[in-house]
């Protein structure tokens, strides 16, 4: 057991994708248990590209014995994680933090929910930085692209085809 900044989890070195070890039973297990598997499955979508709905479908059906509230949870983190990516890599260069899965997937949860259980074993840099992300996950300081959640490629054509204006309300509206 490693004792964490969010509570206590086992480390694991090497895990395949989504083969952890099994920690059934207690609240700690579960969140540990979600928290490797989200890993698990972001780590997978960046290393291959894949679609993240089909990365996180084949864990799932891969799994029948995640109960549905599990499903549910490992669902809402990863798909958190994607849905607030642009503003999470913000937040974390602003930090002095290299974005990657790992560190999305931290910065996303202490922004969200500081003090619950993230479920990973946290190194002391780690500790760190989580310790300094403060809520709100948008700020004053963040420039509008990021903010938007806009792709980069994305941003000059929206911005020529709806104004400077019209540009917030439509990504906004997504």
């Amino acid at each position: 057991m490693v004792k964490t900044a969010f509570g206590r989890g086992p480390r694991t070195e090497g895990a395949a994708f989504g083969r952890g070890p099994r920690t059934e039973g207690t609240a700690s297990s579960s969140a540990t248990s979600v928290g490797f598997a989200a890993l698990s499955i972001l780590e997978e979508h960046g290393r291959t590209g894949a679609p993240l709905d089909g990365v996180l479908g084949r864990y799932i059906r891969g799994r029948r014995e995640l109960s549905t509230v599990r499903r549910e949870e490992l669902c809402e983190r990863v798909t958190s994680v994607a849905r607030r990516q642009g503003r999470l890599d913000w937040r974390l260069r602003n930090a002095g933090v290299e974005p990657s899965a790992r560190s999305r997937l931290l910065a996303d949860h202490a922004l969200r929910r500081p003090t619950m259980e993230v479920g990973l074993p946290l190194s002391a840099a780690e500790r760190g930085w989580l310790l300094d992300l403060a809520p709100p996950l948008e700020t004053g300081s963040m420039d509008r692209r990021a903010a938007l959640e806009c792709p980069e490629w994305a941003w000059g054509p929206l911005r020529a085809t709806f104004g400077e204006e019209g540009v917030d309300r439509e990504l906004r509206a997504l």
